[in-house]
């Protein structure tokens, strides 16, 4: 290219007037309007395909407009009422991705399931925000953790953060406290008055309540009915063996297992289940294997699940 060439290119150039950019107002709701239909078409993917023309626009807007946020985390729902997520219904079968600041409200009884075995169920009408794949902020209501053994899952509220430590806990929400129960291992409490652990051991465990004022703990028995609510969204029981299967809806109830003689504890042993019992709460499992093995509960054993054989069938 010649001197006369690269004059005349630059008097061109020079003449095209920069790319006009949008205001501010307008780029704020576009990408706020773009981001809530890339979070409901990350969640719906699992179920509906995209329509292509939509996809293609989504696409374009989203490469000269924003950058898409980081990855979520992935959920099932598992069971019960479902959840409303950032306004899009997700009934129980559902796989969605959480995306930071998902907003979640559960529609009934919810258990949610990650694909490390962590488990989250919800009080009818909780709500809570997702903050990353294990921390999430509680804005009302109830969530049950079970951890699996893992630890690093925070729940943030109002009053305080949750740290587990491997554990399964819970935490309520109202208006004026926060209350953290646990039913194994330990969890860590951060309150503006303070660092708490809380933990349980054997069939009790610590009950702390925080709120404006003073910060409350106790030792609670793990089968108080503050944990009732919970069994409206129990997986059920896959164990074959009646023994195994007593110790699991014991561990559910809080409870530990006893047998009132060692032919109660021999029958149990002995006999197996076939088939699942698949979303039954632990009261209504333990219904089906009295009534399918002959076995009794002892009634007025606090702290304890004592399985015995009627008083006919006791060796004399």
């Amino acid at each position: 290219m010649n001197d006369r060439q690269d004059q005349d290119l630059e008097a061109l150039l020079g003449g095209i007037a920069p790319r006009r950019e949008p205001p501010d107002d307008v780029r704020q709701r576009v990408f706020a309007e773009v981001d809530q239909v890339w979070r409901q078409r990350r969640r719906r993917r699992w179920r509906l395909p995209a329509a292509l023309a939509a996809s293609t626009l989504l696409a374009a807007v989203v490469a000269l407009l924003v950058t898409a946020p980081g990855p979520g985390v992935t959920l099932e729902v598992a069971q019960g009422g479902g959840v409303w997520v950032d306004g899009l219904f997700e009934p129980a079968g559902s796989m969605v991705i959480l995306d930071p600041g998902a907003r979640v409200e559960a529609r009934g009884g919810t258990r949610l399931m990650s694909p490390d075995g962590v488990e989250v169920r919800l009080r009818q009408g909780t709500r809570l925000t997702w903050l990353a794949p294990r921390e999430f902020e509680l804005g009302h209501g109830a969530v049950y953790v079970d951890t699996g053994g893992l630890s690093g899952m925070r729940v943030h509220t109002r009053m305080g953060i949750v740290r587990d430590i491997g554990t399964v806990f819970m935490v309520t929400l109202d208006e004026t406290a926060m209350e953290v129960a646990i039913r194994d291992g330990l969890v860590a409490i951060e309150t503006d008055r303070g660092d708490y652990r809380a933990g349980a051991s054997g069939t009790e465990g610590d009950v702390v309540k925080v709120d404006a004022h003073r910060i409350v703990a106790e030792r609670v028995p793990a089968s108080s009915d503050r944990w009732s609510w919970i069994y409206e969204v129990h997986p059920g029981y896959r164990q074959a063996s009646i023994d195994a299967l007593l110790g699991a809806i014991a561990a559910d109830l809080g409870l530990s297992l006893e047998f009132a003689t060692p032919a109660a504890g021999a029958r149990a042993r002995e006999r197996r289940l076939e088939g699942e019992l698949a979303g039954l709460t632990p009261r209504e499992a333990l219904d089906v294997v009295l009534a399918t093995t002959g076995l009794e509960r002892r009634d007025g054993e606090p702290g304890r699940l004592v399985i015995a054989l009627p008083s006919a069938a006791e060796p004399k």
